[in-house]
């Protein structure tokens, strides 16, 4: 089968052919993929930075967002069947660990990662497990489906900060940044200010409804912020870039006791001033990792059917999977939302 793998430990892609998978275990499912879509993460096994050399071991089929058509399963499978139509959840968890058994399956201590960990889903097959897959109702149109994925990471992170009623920033408009405006927005954040590099996303920032937006590069980024909160300092830090510049100025510019929710994958270790910036400021933080399987798909479903999403606007490119590298450099240059790939 066609598919898109990282062979060898260097920069890029390739475009290969793989066996299609097969049923090994009770709880498999095999999904033929309809469409999925680009995340960061695949743009840090794209570029072969830092943590994808730690973490990545070539080959391997990488994606983790997708909707696909249930088309084999095996024995043990009774939620999905074939013929279903399905999104992909990315965590793959192991069902018998502590955390596992404590409500905390994603971040399951023998947690596997489609596209990551295991043979992910930029392929025409795809290999997961019955726990790792969600029934898509008429809620959604099916070619928007893969972003469900993504979008439950803004979910995720919204629901354990209580936005209601609060000042935020969101340091980074990608994909998830910008769903974690416009649904922040719809759940009650009085003052949404956005920060990022590009143009292009600070654009999108507003149509998804930041109240401000501020070039990442300006030198008084920090004076901005505060001017926009009297001085004092936003309740919520939302980190979705990943870069050094966000964390210095999104801890310096959150108020004392507030919130910082941790989600963007830094590319290499991130130096901070724990005592000033978070020790004598009581600031608490919050990592986030995924979804909460599967407290936040159902959160994100009821989202969806009460407030709708503008996919629209979201998903700005697509591609098909012969053209990946166009695809990867129009994410790496900034000037796009979500883009889908498609076989």
């Amino acid at each position: 089968m066609k598919c898109l793998a990282k062979i060898t430990n260097s920069k890029g892609l390739i475009l290969s052919d793989f066996e299609e998978p097969k049923i090994e275990f009770m709880d498999d499912v095999i999904v033929n993929v309809l469409g999925a879509s680009i995340c960061g993460t695949d743009l840090h096994i794209y570029e072969w930075d830092d943590w994808a050399k730690n973490r990545i071991k070539p080959p391997l089929i990488v994606g983790h967002e997708m909707i696909g058509k249930v088309v084999e399963v095996g024995s043990y499978v009774k939620n999905v069947k074939i013929g279903d139509i399905v999104a992909g959840e990315s965590h793959i968890p192991c069902l018998t660990c502590y955390n596992c058994r404590t409500g905390k399956m994603h971040i399951c201590l023998n947690l596997k990662v489609l596209g990551v960990d295991i043979n992910g889903c930029f392929a025409e097959y795809c290999k997961t497990k019955e726990i790792s897959l969600w029934k898509i109702g008429d809620y959604i149109e099916k070619q928007y489906a893969s972003a469900l994925e993504p979008l439950g990471n803004a979910i995720h992170a919204i629901f354990e900060a209580n936005v209601n009623g609060k000042d935020i920033t969101v340091f980074g408009c990608g994909p998830i940044g910008l769903a974690t405006i416009f649904m922040a927005k719809k759940l009650g954040a009085i003052n949404i200010i956005a920060v990022d590099i590009s143009e292009y996303r600070m654009k999108m920032a507003y149509k998804m409804g930041a109240d401000t937006v501020l070039d990442a590069r300006d030198k008084k980024l920090k004076e901005e912020i505060l001017k926009s909160t009297n001085g004092i300092g936003v309740d919520v830090f939302f980190e979705m870039s990943g870069a050094q510049s966000a964390y210095n100025i999104g801890l310096e510019t959150l108020k004392s006791s507030g919130l910082a929710i941790l989600f963007g994958l830094p590319s290499k270790e991130i130096s901070l001033n724990v005592a000033d910036r978070i020790i004598f400021k009581e600031i608490r933080l919050k990592g986030i990792f995924g979804r909460k399987i599967y407290d936040t798909w159902y959160k994100l479903e009821k989202f969806l059917k009460k407030y709708g999403f503008p996919f629209q606007d979201f998903i700005t490119h697509r591609f098909k999977i012969d053209n990946f590298e166009e695809a990867f450099e129009t994410l790496k240059s900034g000037n796009c939302g979500k883009i889908l790939l498609s076989f």
